[in-house]
């Protein structure tokens, strides 16, 4: 099966600091893909087959927020595996809201609370900076991941550099390539214990092509600490 993607380029500065896609990643998207395409919805798949299929998403995927796996440069290349993925596994469930939590890119790290310091706690506006809204528009584009509930992504957005501003966006009725709930379900129901952590509960994988901002709020995480809503389209 093939996939036509058409989106915006990804800002070389967010590039700087990405990891090295690990050795061998292409024939593993290929190798995947091959034992997928043949496979339909109400298939008894082989255990051996769901046992590769598990080890090669673990090593590809799971992992890349510890700088193993696919690098965001080639992140796009796993897109028709998570297609297949939900064609074979997927339930079809609708979610009304997705959500991902992160921090500013390091080119610039506080573009957020320095371009809206007089900004009050709750409030919200709509950004016309362009420095603002292409920084934003990079962070929230691509093949990523995201997940179903706001307090996850919080999670997320507290990890690295604690100086570098807070965001979680959030984008209505998402368009999304890899539900990870019906998956996981799925796999740990045929492997049992030799089931190995590929993806996270709640996840879910979506292609962001070409996001716009639709609006910045100014919030408080715990009273005191600093962060952005920031609420996008596709």
């Amino acid at each position: 099966m093939r996939y036509n993607r058409y989106a915006m380029p990804i800002d070389p500065r967010v590039l700087q600091n990405d990891f090295q896609s690990t050795s061998g990643f292409k024939s593993k998207i290929e190798n995947t893909i091959n034992l997928l395409n043949p496979l339909e919805k109400n298939d008894d798949i082989p255990v051996p087959y769901l046992e590769q299929i598990n080890r090669d998403i673990r090593n590809l995927w799971f992992e890349i927020n510890e700088g193993r796996g696919v690098n965001l440069k080639d992140r796009e290349k796993l897109y028709p595996v998570f297609k297949e993925l939900d064609r074979i596994f997927g339930n079809g469930t609708k979610h009304s809201e997705a959500y991902r939590g992160t921090r500013l890119s390091s080119f610039d790290p506080n573009a957020l609370s320095n371009t809206y310091s007089d900004l009050e706690i709750g409030d919200t506006i709509i950004p016309k900076e362009s420095k603002v809204i292409t920084h934003l528009e990079n962070l929230a584009y691509g093949l990523r991941s995201w997940t179903t509930h706001m307090e996850e992504a919080t999670i997320f957005m507290n990890a690295g550099n604690h100086k570098y501003d807070r965001v979680v966006f959030e984008i209505e009725n998402p368009n999304i390539v890899l539900d990870a709930n019906p998956l996981i379900r799925y796999f740990q129901s045929k492997l049992k214990t030799n089931y190995m952590n590929m993806i996270d509960w709640d996840e879910l994988i979506l292609y962001v092509r070409k996001p716009q901002i639709i609006s910045i709020k100014k919030e408080l995480f715990h009273d005191d600490d600093l962060f952005f809503i920031v609420r996008i389209k596709s």
